[in-house]
Order: C-alpha cells, then structure tokens, then sequence
C-alpha cells in the first residue's frame, strides 16, 4: 500500500463573484454566507468523486473495459478518498509587502 499527503492551498475571491450579481443576491448586500464558503470548496471536492463514477459508468459497456478497468478503479478509488477525507480550513489572510 502506498501513502501520499496532498497538500494544497487556493486562494478564492468569493466576494468578487458576488459582487458581479446585478442588483446583489442580497438585501444587505453583504455577499455569501460565512459557511456558503466551505459548502463550496466540499461541493467541489464531491463532484470529483461523482465524475470518476460517472467515467466508470461509461466505460463499463465498452468491449476495451476489460483492459482499462484497473485505471478506472485505482481512479475511483482515489477521488473517493480526496472526497471523505479531504479536511478544508479557513486560513487566516495575511498580506506579504514585496521588498524591493
């Protein structure tokens, strides 16, 4: 069995986005919800699991599946791990001044 740790930092300006929306989404206009964020990024992170499914689906009635068949499981297998195990926090913003 072999381990490996992915580490992985994103940097999204959901502000920005619904700043866009004609009129604002919201009365207050403050923008998405404090937890809109993480459902987001977990959405995300499922739907990678769902398109290796969905990949599966499509090569299982294909003659060729036989052959292919360990690529797609070791491909499901890994997006389904990325999907339960995946941990997302809110990092805390800090602004780097570029020294000349």
């Amino acid at each position: 069995m072999a381990k490996y740790k992915i580490e992985v930092e994103i940097d999204i300006d959901f502000k920005k986005f619904f700043d866009n929306i004609p009129d604002g989404l919201f009365e207050d206009k403050e923008g998405c919800d404090k937890h809109y964020e993480l459902e987001s990024i977990y959405d995300v992170l499922n739907k990678i699991h769902t398109n290796a499914l969905m990949n599966k689906i499509e090569w299982m009635s294909k003659d060729e599946y036989k052959y292919a068949e360990h690529h797609i499981l070791i491909e499901e297998e890994i997006s389904k791990q990325l999907s339960k195990k995946c941990k997302v926090t809110k990092c805390k913003v800090t602004k780097i001044l570029n020294q000349l």
